[in-house]
């Protein structure tokens, strides 16, 4: 709501805008309009009448469902993106977008949707620049309606543990990659805040899935012969 007392008393300082929020009510229908102004008292002076706001009641349909959504570095320095969709209805593509620093992004490329159902996707990034990279999608229906994903964060450099986790926090498994060579065949160990391992498991290959389904929520450490990452499950 824009203020026009500056107008009325030709005083800068004057100048100002009100911000307010409202709450809907349950039985408000689809498709109801209402409009809204206040009255800006000033001691004893006349108020001062807002501009009129017009609210428009409507549900917003967005693309699809976005499950999951993460990247890594391959074992030949590429990126590699990957991303999981629930419901989708009518979509139409996915744009990819990257940054350098989490707030300005550019389209580097697009994947064409399945447009319905629930699908899995990849996204294969050949020539990568040097430094930290951060990737969102911007996923787009066939009527033009679009919603943003949150941002994925790649590293420039692999944790000194030798891998790369896919998805932190874990939900039923965590799946390791860019796998250092040092690492096939050795084994890895998750051990609790206490100290107590609680899974052990043999890393046979550059992407290894192990099921976390069994352990209970919390903060849980992996371990390598080269060191060690945090993982919330």
């Amino acid at each position: 709501i824009n203020l026009p007392w500056k107008q009325q008393y030709g005083d800068v300082m004057s100048s100002g805008m009100v911000t307010y929020t409202i709450k809907r009510k349950r039985n408000v229908a689809q498709g109801t309009q209402f409009t809204n102004k206040a009255a800006i008292y000033f001691d004893y002076n006349s108020p001062v009448i807002t501009n009129t706001t017009q609210t428009h009641i409507a549900t917003q349909t967005f693309p699809l469902h976005l499950l999951s959504f993460s990247g890594s570095k391959t074992a030949t320095n590429n990126i590699t993106l990957y991303w999981t969709t629930a419901n989708e209805i009518n979509t139409k593509t996915f744009v990819i977008e990257q940054s350098n620093n989490g707030r300005a992004f550019s389209a580097i490329g697009e994947k064409r949707a399945a447009g319905f159902g629930n699908n899995k996707y990849t996204y294969n990034i050949e020539t990568v620049t040097k430094g930290d990279l951060y990737f969102r999608l911007k996923m787009i229906d066939k009527d033009g309606i679009f919603s943003y994903s949150s941002i994925v964060l790649i590293k420039d450099k692999i944790n000194n543990a030798g891998f790369v986790l896919m998805e932190n926090p874990v939900k039923k498994e965590m799946v390791l990659t860019s796998i250092a060579p040092s690492l096939i065949n050795t084994e890895a160990v998750l051990v609790n805040n206490l100290g107590v391992v609680v899974k052990r498991f043999v890393i046979r290959s550059a992407t290894q899935t192990v099921a976390v389904n069994d352990l209970a929520n919390g903060v849980y450490y992996l371990k390598t012969v080269e060191g060690s990452e945090k993982v919330v499950i």
